[in-house]
């Protein structure tokens, strides 16, 4: 794997420094070298401040996200009945290299969509309740305040022990980053 991060101010800058004298030839280069067509994600990188110009703060009530289960679009897309509720925070809160879900899952139920991605790391803080996150086929106990890294490239899903399971999930934010997983 070799990964290229570049910090621009601007998608513009950007196009205009591919442009410079050499740096097509250099690129047509590596793409000689991979064995298939690089993924490209913009994003911010290591450079939030210094690409958006802010600094500061923002306050957001997670529960004034929109609940995920009660998504239409999303709902004829995968199987969300009875999932409980999923909240994504980071759009809300204007963050830009990091991810924030807030899901809570009604008793003996599985998340429903297990994910991996190829780029970002996350975390997940059990709150509430019990249950356990499977990660690719090992299953870890969750308990109030019991934290599961999960690496990239690993499958994972929470499921609701009797009580129920509220969680926070959060890492680096990859815009197009995830890829859902058929669980058997």
């Amino acid at each position: 794997m070799v990964r290229v991060i570049e910090i621009w101010a601007s998608r513009e800058q950007c196009d205009a420094a591919l442009k410079l004298d050499g740096v097509r030839e250099d690129a047509a280069g590596v793409m000689e070298i991979l064995g298939e067509d690089p993924k490209v994600a913009d994003g911010a990188l290591g450079g939030a401040r210094v690409i958006r110009g802010m600094t500061g703060a923002t306050r957001f009530s997670i529960l004034e996200a929109p609940d995920l289960s009660k998504d239409s679009k999303l709902l004829s897309r995968y199987d969300l009945k009875g999932v409980g509720e999923a909240r994504y925070v980071r759009e809300p809160l204007g963050a830009v290299q990091i991810g924030l879900t807030h899901c809570r899952l009604p008793p003996g139920k599985p998340q429903r969509w297990a994910h991996r991605h190829s780029i970002a790391e996350e975390i997940y803080v059990a709150l509430s309740g019990s249950g356990r996150i499977t990660v690719d086929e090992q299953a870890f106990e969750l308990q109030p305040l019991d934290a599961v890294r999960v690496a990239p490239a690993s499958a994972r899903e929470p499921q609701a022990g009797p009580d129920g399971l509220e969680v926070l999930a959060f890492g680096s934010h990859d815009a197009g980053d995830g890829e859902m997983v058929a669980r058997p």
